[in-house]
């Protein structure tokens, strides 16, 4: 079985006649994926399997909750403090779509870990999975201002 190789256009030029580039997120490829292979398996973590058409229908709804609920834009810093799940992939890649950058607390860390992590970072909302809610809770967060528990 070989492979289709497909050339990607990643400089433009505007009006002027110079170069632009492209911007290409991390949910670039999930999106070619989608629509060459909507059915095949994207993602599976444990029971739970994801084909790439339903992992970017989420990560398309992470990005509209986040620009209409939680009146992200682009530029706004937020952290994300989960294990590998397939929720961690659904928002790092939509809130890399609409160019909010995600700072990664990892599994393990201390409170004040957590708070220096956070606010080095400028974090406006803290994505946090239930299992490190207390735990983050703990933790001073001064550039905080949301808590999303997923």
């Amino acid at each position: 079985m070989g492979y289709r190789t497909e050339r990607i256009r990643v400089n433009t030029r505007d009006g002027a006649g110079r170069r632009n580039a492209l911007p290409i997120t991390i949910d670039s490829g999930l999106r070619t994926a989608r629509r060459r292979t909507p059915n095949k398996i994207a993602l599976a973590e444990g029971g739970r399997q994801l084909s790439y058409r339903q992992l970017v229908d989420r990560i398309n709804q992470v990005s509209t909750a986040a620009l209409h609920n939680l009146r992200l834009k682009k530029g706004d810093h937020v952290a994300l403090f989960a294990p590998n799940c397939l929720e961690f992939i659904e928002i790092v890649c939509g809130l890399a779509a609409i160019g909010c950058p995600v700072a990664m607390v990892p599994p393990g860390v201390s409170p004040r870990e957590v708070a220096h992590i956070c606010n080095d970072s400028g974090a406006k909302v803290l994505f946090v999975h239930a299992n490190f809610e207390e735990l983050a809770r703990a933790a001073d967060l001064g550039s905080v201002e949301r808590f999303i528990v997923i």
